[in-house]
């Protein structure tokens, strides 16, 4: 098996059943880019396991930027179980770990973690420096797990973007404020859009800890927030960087009703990249250039950055 070599962050998600092992074996994925997912599988096959990738991969970079998030499957039996051993076996044997956290998601969804969250070990967020700004990074926080082409996307997105000291800039999905807060160190006024309220609070107190006055974060529907940012003042370029599924129609509805004459759209899934591109170049827009980031090597997945401006035959019309 071949040796790990590139320097990843590290993000860990188990999901464990407290349950006698059997003769089946847990299904047991380990991807040699950033994650080592266990699925169902006793504490005694997550030791296991563990041992197994520190012998395989010694060279790996479990750096000091470690989150740990436990995912159990049974909800009761979790509740009362006593994850000292665990938690005792993890930290002695991967001691550049700075937190793990127990996330309990009762729901039968498609999505994995609940806002449950609950302190076994360690510092309740880590701090991450992009671009010369720090981030605190909480549990639920979106964070790149590829720190150098993290600050490479970042660095190509607000290149595209030609970013004037004049500029009024919207950032929609911003999360905890990491490109918002890049974008205000080269413009006017940027204000940040998300619909998680704790992404916001995060994104606030990332504000404060790097003295930065020019930014302002808004917890609400981003197709509702545009239209009102729009009616006060100009906005000269619109940042968005969705979910894997994309953007929700009625905010590209939004966009295009509201003549904005810039997009930046920073994408991990180019199939919807490309299916919300058609709909935005349908409407007035140009596609200029698009730029290829692989956050994920070795993998199929591949992020753009994509700019668009609007037409100025569209322009004029408007």
């Amino acid at each position: 098996m071949e040796k790990i070599d590139v320097l990843f962050k590290s993000h860990l998600d188990y999901q464990i059943e407290a349950r006698e092992a059997s003769s089946v074996a847990p299904e047991i994925k380990l991807d040699d880019v950033m994650h080592i997912n266990l699925h169902h599988c006793t504490f005694k096959e997550f030791k296991e396991c563990m041992l197994y990738a520190k012998e395989e991969y010694p060279d790996y970079n479990f750096n000091d930027s470690v989150l740990d998030s436990i995912i159990p499957n049974d909800f009761d039996s979790t509740k009362k179980y006593d994850f000292s051993d665990l938690v005792k076996f993890i930290t002695e044997e991967f001691p550049m770990i700075k937190s793990i956290y127990l996330n309990i998601n009762p729901e039968n969804t498609n999505v994995v973690l609940s806002n449950d969250y609950t302190l076994l070990f360690g510092n309740e967020t880590i701090t991450e420096d992009i671009l010369g700004l720090k981030f605190n990074v909480s549990p639920a926080s979106f964070m790149q797990v590829n720190h150098y082409n993290c600050e490479r996307l970042y660095e190509e997105a607000i290149k595209l973007a030609d970013l004037k000291p004049n500029y009024n800039v919207i950032d929609a999905y911003c999360g905890m404020g990491s490109i918002t807060l890049n974008i205000a160190k080269k413009v006017n006024h940027v204000y940040g859009i998300e619909v998680v309220e704790s992404a916001i609070t995060n994104a606030n107190n990332n504000k404060k800890l790097n003295n930065i006055y020019n930014a302002d974060f808004i917890c609400g529907k981003c197709e509702d927030e545009i239209k009102k940012l729009v009616s006060k003042e100009k906005i000269d370029v619109i940042f968005f960087d969705p979910p894997r599924k994309g953007c929700d129609k009625s905010f590209l509805d939004t966009v295009i009703s509201m003549n904005i004459p810039k997009i930046v759209y920073i994408s991990c899934n180019i199939a919807t990249a490309a299916r919300d591109i058609e709909i935005l170049t349908m409407n007035g827009y140009e596609l200029k250039e698009v730029t290829p980031c692989d956050l994920f090597s070795r993998t199929a997945h591949v992020e753009t950055v994509c700019l668009l401006s609007l037409g100025v035959l569209h322009q004029e019309k408007n």
